[in-house]
């Protein structure tokens, strides 16, 4: 599990109430990330998170969503196959073109 971030937004009831079971159950995560809504000084992980709560794999930036209640499903993490990081389209070929004919 210390591999993995619990991410938060500011007074979204979802992610207080996920910050309450985490302050309760303590579980081994990494750390906790509190995004504020629509400021200019969030973390760029805020920005990718797609919904709250998210728990994000540090190395990756690769999220989970949903609301965890009981200490099983924060050790679910541990075990879980990381998900791959959404992306955006592939960038544009790099090679020169071969000139018109």
């Amino acid at each position: 599990m210390d591999e993995w971030i619990l991410v938060l937004d500011e007074g979204d009831s979802l992610s207080d109430e996920q910050l309450a079971v985490c302050q309760s159950l303590k579980p081994a995560l990494k750390g906790a990330l509190v995004c504020k809504q629509r400021t200019e000084a969030n973390d760029p992980l805020c920005e990718e998170v797609e919904h709250f709560p998210a728990f994000c794999h540090v190395s990756t930036n690769s999220c989970v969503y949903g609301l965890r209640t009981e200490m099983e499903d924060f050790e679910a993490l541990a075990t879980m196959p990381v998900p791959p990081r959404t992306t955006g389209p592939p960038p544009p070929p790099t090679g020169t073109a071969a000139p018109p004919s």
